[in-house]
């Protein structure tokens, strides 16, 4: 059984939990920050066929904002994967 008392560490939480991807929607420049975190994250950009627009390895980390430039791209929905060997999360951008 699962005792309801056990605070279980999210591993969202652990590897995501002060990442933030900003403006959103925008209209070009995107910066992503993951203040004081001591991982190392890849980005890749889609667009909504799924084709990949950009690429960065090492592009994130605990100390600097990352800029994705999207500018000149076609307005719509761009997803951001955002990702290391231990976890991985996706950020949904419009861009206007």
């Amino acid at each position: 059984t699962v005792n309801p008392a056990c605070d279980y560490l999210d591993i969202q939480e652990m590897f995501f939990g002060d990442m933030s991807l900003s403006p959103n929607p925008t209209n070009g420049l995107v910066y992503i920050s993951n203040s004081g975190s001591s991982e190392v994250f890849n980005y890749e950009v889609t667009d909504v066929d799924g084709r990949v627009i950009a690429t960065k390895l090492a592009a994130i980390n605990g100390t600097t904002t990352t800029e994705v430039n999207l500018t000149g791209k076609v307005t719509g929905m761009y997803m951001i994967r955002v990702y290391n060997d231990n976890a991985m999360k996706v950020f949904r951008v419009i861009l206007q």
